[in-house]
């Protein structure tokens, strides 16, 4: 019997240091696991961040995402192009409204003109001058529009919407033989 005493009080102090490793062990896979859960809500933040970077609401709201930011192209709104198709896109644009309409804000201070070419402000002065003084300048040569906008999906109603951040006005450039040989960049107005 003294034996069988002192086989569980062995049998106890051994089991006992296995216990306390087994308890360390718990406890350190408890802080890991509080870790992990901590590390996947900071991931899952970083992740709502990220999408609240693509999502603006309808052109704001949480359905629209960003598809292009910006995007840059470039539209001849007049053409003496023979093209029947080219015709048909461009039988509703009115142009001349356009043109004077941004002429018309820039020369009451609502816009401000920039130089396409070093993104300089420029006076109303300046553009007065343009079109006073520039020989190869008239409003009727003003021909060509360069937009730069965001574009936006809304997902959950199938519809894409677009933010027009700037537009530039060209004007037609002719060789000597009177053909339209490119165009050249007036100002730049932000409208955003």
């Amino acid at each position: 019997m003294k034996y069988t005493y002192i086989f569980i009080l062995v049998f106890i102090f051994s089991c006992s240091g296995k216990n306390d490793k087994v308890i360390e062990d718990y406890k350190k896979a408890k802080e890991d696991y509080k870790k992990s859960i901590e590390d996947l809500k900071k991931i899952k933040e970083d992740y709502k961040a990220e999408i609240t970077k693509f999502h603006s609401g309808n052109l704001g709201d949480t359905s629209s995402m960003l598809i292009a930011n910006p995007i840059i192209f470039d539209l001849v709104v007049k053409t003496n192009s023979t093209d029947e198709w080219e015709q048909e896109c461009l039988k509703n644009v009115s142009e001349r409204s356009l043109f004077d309409t941004l002429f018309k804000a820039v020369y009451n201070g609502r816009l401000q003109a920039y130089n396409y070419f070093t993104n300089l402000p420029m006076s109303i002065e300046e553009i007065k001058n343009l079109e006073k003084n520039n020989e190869e300048f008239s409003r009727d040569r003003l021909s060509k529009l360069q937009f730069v906008e965001n574009w936006y999906f809304d997902y959950k109603n199938l519809k894409i919407g677009k933010n027009v951040k700037s537009v530039m006005l060209a004007y037609e450039i002719y060789n000597l033989e009177g053909e339209i040989r490119g165009y050249k960049p007036l100002f730049r107005v932000n409208l955003n």
